[in-house]
């Protein structure tokens, strides 16, 4: 693993790669608070769509099954749209490419 830690006025920028830096890689660059709060609203869908398919699994909801299954599908779509928020931000106006 690889990897440099830059520092900019406020913002501490982290980035990884696995193996080594190939010659036309690029690297792409954004802040480190706003991946973490990308990452644990991620992790806050994808624990609550498990919860969801365990209780159903195991006979614990009070739903139907296909009620289960709708409430799985809209976790899905939250995370769907956490990603194109992601894209979407101003992090994607300040990209830092190298080649």
């Amino acid at each position: 693993m690889k990897s440099v830690k830059l520092q900019l006025k406020n913002d501490e920028l982290v980035f990884h790669r696995q193996s080594i830096f190939q010659e036309g890689d690029e690297l792409v660059v954004f802040s480190l608070k706003e991946f973490l709060k990308f990452q644990l609203n991620l992790k806050k869908c994808m624990e609550n769509a498990l919860k969801v398919s365990d209780d159903s699994v195991n006979n614990r909801s009070k739903n139907s099954p296909s009620t289960d299954a709708l409430r799985i599908y809209n976790w899905i779509k939250i995370m769907e749209s956490e990603i194109e928020k992601m894209d979407k931000t101003d992090i994607q106006k300040n990209l830092i490419s190298f080649k």
